[in-house]
């Protein structure tokens, strides 16, 4: 029996039309797998930009499309080409759990939907270090769109058997939009028009916009946090002239080794500038050291980690939401002239959509 995958992705690549690329093939738990180079699906990533089209239809349109769109703009080598947006891996088994999930049954997992998530993956991650693939990242199965179809050998359709499901789907996208409103353009439009976004700032925004990779947004966070505390002690400085030459003596040594490290900074000179420590908040505290662990194990170890276990993605998301609740700490104990400018509004957004077509 075959059970076929298909996964819709979030970007393209360019394929050359005549190119023939033989699948990968293995054997990994007791299957055998076959993944397929990139297709062109009847549908893209796109058509989920209609608040209008219902998942299920994007579901349906996983299959090839035929014929194939060329994309007239781009070649490669002089060759046409076109654009491929999904995935499709095989996985044969003589037989397969096709219970259906309802409410008095959990269903089966079989295949795996997360082991085939991570073969997915797998082939993500080594194209992307081949091709130095910049578009190219992996993709999660809570924010994608899948179909496995349960066929026969030949790949037909199965018969209809009561009580087995013939497919699975899978049906997930995230939704990235800035709400827009009066009193959010008014406060924007109230700032110089020099105005620019601090350094640590823009940081702390691309950290969280590259969630859910991991990597770069830890990464990212824990530069804003370094960035962050230099700027905010600059901005509060001894005003005692024997105190300044201190301050400068201290914090200016000429070897970096000698000069106070970051964890310092936010604790014995922010105390001594300020009267507060970043332990007055050990919640942020706890944060900043495990975000700092997990940075510096990468830099030395290659691997996320945080005392010796890997981070997790709910960790991730948790760290760079501290690492927020940290600057907009830090920046209440500075003069009004070294914050931020206040945020617009709250906004409370309702999204709708529709999931099943009716057929």
């Amino acid at each position: 029996m075959l059970a076929r995958f298909r996964v819709l992705l979030p970007y393209t690549f360019s394929v050359r039309v005549d190119d023939a690329c033989a699948p990968e093939e293995f054997e990994r738990d007791g299957y055998r797998i076959k993944v397929y180079p990139p297709y062109q699906a009847a549908t893209s990533i796109d058509a989920l930009a209609n608040p209008t089209t219902p998942v299920s239809d994007v579901l349906a349109a996983l299959h090839p499309r035929e014929p194939i769109a060329r994309d007239e703009t781009i070649d490669i080598d002089g060759r046409p080409t076109f654009r491929a947006n999904a995935l499709q891996i095989d996985v044969l088994k003589d037989d397969f759990d096709r219970r259906p999930t309802g409410p008095d049954s959990p269903g089966a997992d079989d295949p795996p939907v997360d082991m085939l998530f991570e073969v997915v993956n797998s082939l993500l991650f080594r194209l992307r270090s081949v091709g130095r693939a910049i578009t190219l990242h992996p993709i999660e199965r809570k924010r994608s769109c899948w179909r496995i179809e349960f066929l026969n050998d030949a790949g037909e359709p199965l018969a209809l058997e009561r009580g087995k499901a013939r497919a699975r789907n899978g049906a997930a996208f995230s939704l990235r939009t800035t709400g827009f409103t009066e009193p959010y353009w008014r406060t924007a439009t109230g700032l110089p028009r020099d105005f620019r976004t601090q350094a640590w700032e823009a940081l702390l925004l691309d950290a969280e916009d590259h969630l859910p990779e991991l990597t770069p947004a830890l990464v990212l966070a824990a530069a804003s946090l370094e960035t962050l505390i230099g700027s905010a002690l600059a901005a509060v400085p001894p005003e005692e002239r024997t105190a300044a030459e201190l301050w400068k003596f201290v914090n200016d040594r000429g070897d970096y080794r000698k000069e106070p490290s970051v964890a310092e900074q936010y604790d014995q000179l922010l105390h001594a500038l300020t009267g507060h420590s970043l332990k007055e908040r050990a919640e942020l505290w706890t944060a900043f050291q495990n975000l700092r662990s997990a940075r510096n194990s990468l830099m030395h170890e290659g691997a996320l980690a945080i005392g010796g276990v890997a981070v997790t993605q709910e960790q991730a998301y948790a760290l760079i939401a501290r690492a927020k609740e940290i600057a907009d700490w830090i920046e209440g104990l500075l003069p009004p002239v070294a914050r931020r400018p206040g945020a617009a509004p709250l906004m409370q957004f309702h999204v709708t959509r529709p999931l099943i077509a009716n057929r």
